[in-house]
């Protein structure tokens, strides 16, 4: 989903105040995944019931899994804070566009 809309200089800045401080807590929730294995461990080897290979792996499988979603919550907040990929200005999308085209030009010339 791509998220556009005009801002006054003012309400700019405060919004990427606003999604710094988010980015800041995002990253924090990315070091939960190190908690997540912790207690993973713990359980597995101080458990009183052994673990089966099929439950290891969809623990460890879902482990991955919502360190993949927070990472890619992150990912897309820092590209909205800065304006980068489908949240950049469309006057940077069409340099980019231009940048893009003229590389790819001097490549076939090669």
């Amino acid at each position: 989903m791509v998220y556009q809309s005009t801002y006054t200089e003012t309400g700019k800045t405060d919004l990427m105040k606003s999604n710094q401080i988010k980015m800041e807590e995002k990253i924090m929730r990315a070091w939960a995944t190190s908690d997540d294995l912790e207690d993973f461990i713990m359980h597995y080897y101080e458990g009183t019931k052994r673990m089966t290979e099929d439950e290891v792996f969809n623990v460890v499988w879902g482990i991955k899994e919502l360190h993949d979603i927070r990472m890619q919550q992150l990912m897309d907040l820092y590209c909205r804070t800065f304006q980068l990929d489908d949240y950049a200005p469309d006057e940077i999308k069409e340099l980019r566009e231009q940048i893009f085209n003229t590389i790819h030009e001097g490549e076939c010339n090669d």
